[in-house]
């Protein structure tokens, strides 16, 4: 694609955008801002799928939340951006999350995930119950007992059962 240029050497202008001829030579004008803005909205897009489908196959929300990927999307999604092509996390201070069982590496994403939940205060609301399914509803939380069974505590990071005790959880045998 050249720029088609005036028998004086200057750039050719329609409807206020200079003219470029296309290798078949075809000529069409050029809106090099609709150009750039059309870009980064499919940069935009593309970045936004590339993080969706994180959540999508999370084992992490598949197997611990009681709240479907799309809303888990919805509430921790802006936390999680790209760079050079990998998904990142940042707190709601805007640092990255860091691994906890590597140290100096970012979390991978379901690691970050699982940070970001454990600051979070309603987090038992989305938790999934010891012993019931994915009912896809989280509850109000009213009248919930803070009690959870030995085997729904070590379903739980080490940072959600710390979490369990300092809120005044407590655990049974069953």
């Amino acid at each position: 694609m050249k720029l088609k240029l005036n028998e004086d050497g200057t750039a050719v202008i329609a409807n206020g955008f200079p003219v470029y001829v296309y290798d078949d030579g075809n000529e069409a004008p050029f809106d090099a801002a609709a150009s750039v803005k059309k870009t980064r909205d499919l940069e935009a897009a593309l970045m936004s799928e590339k993080i969706a489908v994180n959540f999508d196959r999370s084992r992490l929300v598949a197997e611990k939340l009681s709240i479907p990927p799309d809303l888990v999307r919805a509430k921790f999604g802006d936390a999680f951006k790209l760079e050079d092509g990998k998904v990142v996390a940042f707190d709601k201070n805007g640092k990255k999350i860091y691994s906890r069982t590597r140290p100096g590496e970012v979390a991978d994403f379901d690691e970050a995930l699982e940070t970001l939940i454990d600051a979070y205060p309603s987090r038992d609301s989305i938790i999934k119950k010891a012993g019931a399914g994915n009912s896809g509803g989280a509850g109000n939380g009213h009248g919930r007992s803070r009690t959870l069974t030995r085997s729904a505590l070590a379903a739980l990071a080490p940072a959600a059962q710390s979490a369990h005790f300092k809120s005044g959880g407590t655990v049974v045998d069953g």
